[in-house]
């Protein structure tokens, strides 16, 4: 969990370096809405995922044997 967290943070999607934030606990602060925002993301994905299937995964593979 760490490692796809910290390549996310710097070089796949948030760009952390590109901040220009110097002070330590801004930057502290900003890693935490950073965390909660991608905790929340797949959070509410997963969820969907589970309980609003697409058509494709609503059929079930004893209808396609008949």
């Amino acid at each position: 969990m760490i490692e796809p967290t910290f390549s996310d943070f710097k070089s796949r999607g948030f760009q952390l370096e590109d901040t220009q934030l110097q002070a330590p606990d801004r930057l502290d602060r900003l890693i935490l809405i950073m965390t909660l925002a991608m905790y929340w993301c797949v959070h509410v994905g997963r969820h969907d995922a589970l309980y609003n299937p697409t058509p494709l995964e609503k059929k079930s593979p004893s209808a396609d044997r008949s």
